[in-house]
């Protein structure tokens, strides 16, 4: 996870205010909308698990909230629930 300095992801926004205070490592995503998405710092001491668990989340989100046609959206999500996400 190291090789990237930082990565963005989309958040719930309770959860990403919950996430920036509980966690030096998560801030604000850069050039994205601050409501909905964080910046979470590769290089602290959070877990790979656990920022892996965070990228799974936001492209499940994104996949339910953004996707069209829906039956692609729900063609990825049957997928998915088959099949899981990489860990």
């Amino acid at each position: 996870m190291n090789d990237f300095g930082q990565v963005a992801v989309k958040c719930d926004p309770d959860e990403a205010v919950r996430l920036r205070e509980r966690y030096e490592e998560i801030g604000p995503a850069y050039h994205f909308n601050k409501t909905h998405w964080n910046g979470i710092r590769t290089a602290g001491d959070l877990p790979d698990a656990f920022i892996r668990e965070q990228i799974r989340n936001s492209y499940l989100l994104v996949v339910r909230r953004s996707v069209t046609p829906r039956s692609l959206r729900e063609e990825i999500l049957r997928h998915v629930e088959e099949h899981g996400l990489p860990e």
